[in-house]
């Protein structure tokens, strides 16, 4: 399970680097970023925007999967929080 866990923050920091490289491939000298029509923008911002979902959903379920596999040694400093919201949500806003 460990290694699954592994695996997930893998593919998030794949994910995150896949991200950021593609942002930088398409930015000019200034800084800002050039598209050819409205058509390819709005296609790079959703494929990009669905690569940053995947690597903080991916980072989370990695780091939720290690931290209940050491909830002994120091897993509780995740899982408190994160127990705590859900609590907040529970019990309401």
């Amino acid at each position: 399970m460990t290694g699954f866990a592994l695996f997930l923050l893998l593919g998030a920091a794949g994910f995150h680097v896949m991200w950021k490289r593609r942002v930088f491939q398409r930015t000019n000298e200034a800084g800002i970023e050039r598209f050819g029509s409205y058509s390819v923008q709005v296609g790079s911002k959703s494929i990009d925007w669905l690569l940053k979902f995947s690597s903080m959903l991916l980072l989370a379920a990695g780091v939720l999967i290690l931290a209940y596999l050491h909830v002994d040694t120091w897993g509780w400093v995740v899982i408190a929080p994160v127990l705590a919201y859900v609590l907040y949500l529970c019990i309401g806003a």
